[in-house]
């Protein structure tokens, strides 16, 4: 009995240091091993959980950098683009038909632009919520047949009220 809580001691310890990477491998038998299987699956679950919060953070930091850059980029078209319609309406139709091509290839060139910044700025937001009435109760009802659906699970009492609005 000592030495499988002994081991579940020290895999207690290692989580608290914020080692999520070994679970507690020891014989054991009834309560003892529930107890260890249990912890290994929190600290597998909360590893997971770690997981998806860093690549969250990391998604939150690019469309940061994303809203950044389509912002630097539209403040240096909307000059770009005002120089050059001066420029064209400045010039004699005698000029204007020799560097037609090239004002053309500017023109498209600063819309690619344009394009590109709007792709950034529709990265950097976030998903659309899309909020609808849900009833409290049967979404305990399906969590609770997951928590059932278990192996060792425990047995759960649900005492639900039906006068509950939905939310």
């Amino acid at each position: 009995i000592s030495e499988p809580i002994g081991e579940l001691v020290k895999g207690m310890q290692r989580v608290a240091a914020g080692d999520l990477s070994q679970p507690v491998e020891v014989r054991a038998k009834d309560e003892i091993k529930f107890l260890i299987s249990s912890f290994n699956q929190m600290s597998h679950d909360l590893k997971v959980s770690q997981e998806k919060l860093v690549k969250a953070e990391r998604l939150a930091a690019w469309q940061d950098v994303a809203r950044k850059v389509s912002h630097e980029i539209k403040n240096a078209l909307t000059p770009i683009q005002l120089s050059l319609r001066r420029l064209i309406s400045r010039l004699e139709p005698d000029d204007q038909s020799e560097i037609d091509e090239p004002l053309t290839t500017i023109q498209e060139e600063v819309e690619s632009l344009r394009r590109l910044a709007e792709e950034f700025t529709t990265f950097s937001r976030l998903p659309q919520t899309n909020l609808k009435p849900e009833n409290l109760n049967d979404l305990i009802r399906k969590v609770t047949t997951l928590i059932e659906a278990e192996p060792h699970s425990i047995a759960l009492k649900l005492e639900l009220d039906e006068s509950i609005p939905a939310i």
